[in-house]
């Protein structure tokens, strides 16, 4: 009860990325409460939420609370009323998952054309970096571009780079700079530099979470398309700082996306 407020943003937060993330996440809830039911042992709730949320940690920060301590026990008293919710979140999250073409994800496709038609009256590097807050909407929008005019052109940013795409172009980048000195002791650092230039040099749009509003140097690219707008309006500064950025030889075209019906 404590925490209702604060679990309802998160929801909305992911619900407003994608159904992909929201369905993700509606399961892992059903998921904990079974475990509840079955287990006399309680259950830690959020624990699937980082991996779904790259800027969670953060947000819990600035919001000063803490999901991942919330542990979930079900009581004799408790089944009847967990066992009516878990139904109902079994309907959500089928109904969630069914939904396979999302209005926000075509709109996409407008956005990078329109963005893309400034940079050409700019004489810009026609380049885009899309800012999601979900990696659940990361994947679906990397196969949505990879389907069209953009296949083999763009290329993921978040926490973890675990994907096979990824993982292959660190392999390529290290085996290049071996032995130059640019190749360091820190995985995670090589892996950065990794995807910066492969972006740089070869791909047209990278698709990032959280992770990519700090730390890496984009002035290369002039167009910034916030496809989730974070809560804290700071965040939209740090992620337009990528580009907008001593070197940077255009001025940053920025796109937003809005709900205007709220």
């Amino acid at each position: 009860q404590q925490q209702r407020h604060l679990i309802t943003i998160i929801l909305r937060k992911l619900l407003a990325s994608s159904t992909f993330a929201i369905g993700r996440t509606l399961d892992a809830l059903v998921q904990t409460l079974d475990r509840a039911v079955r287990s006399s042992i309680p259950q830690e709730w959020g624990a699937d939420l980082g991996e779904e949320l790259d800027d969670l940690d953060d947000f819990l920060d600035e919001y000063g609370a803490d999901i991942h301590a919330l542990d979930i026990s079900v009581t004799p008293e408790d089944l009847k009323e967990v066992g009516e919710e878990i139904n109902e979140l079994k309907r959500l999250r089928d109904k969630a998952i069914a939904i396979e073409l999302n209005a926000k994800g075509e709109k996409l496709l407008t956005a990078l054309e329109e963005g893309f038609k400034e940079l050409r009256k700019l004489g810009a590097p026609e380049k885009a970096i899309i800012f999601t807050e979900s990696t659940r909407t990361q994947e679906y929008l990397f196969k949505k571009l990879q389907q069209g005019p953009f296949a083999g052109r763009v290329v993921l940013f978040n926490g973890s780079n675990k994907d096979p795409q990824s993982r292959a172009t660190l392999e390529e980048w290290t085996k290049r700079h071996a032995g130059s000195g640019q190749v360091s002791q820190e995985k995670e650092a090589n892996m950065r530099a990794a995807l910066v230039d492969e972006f740089r040099e070869h791909a047209q749009i990278m698709i990032a979470t959280e992770a990519g509003a700090e730390g890496i140097n984009l002035q290369f690219c002039s167009l910034v398309i916030n496809y989730d707008l974070p809560w804290n309006p700071q965040r939209v500064e740090q992620r337009i700082g990528r580009c907008h950025r001593y070197g940077q030889k255009h001025n940053v075209v920025v796109v937003n996306f809005l709900n205007q019906k709220n």
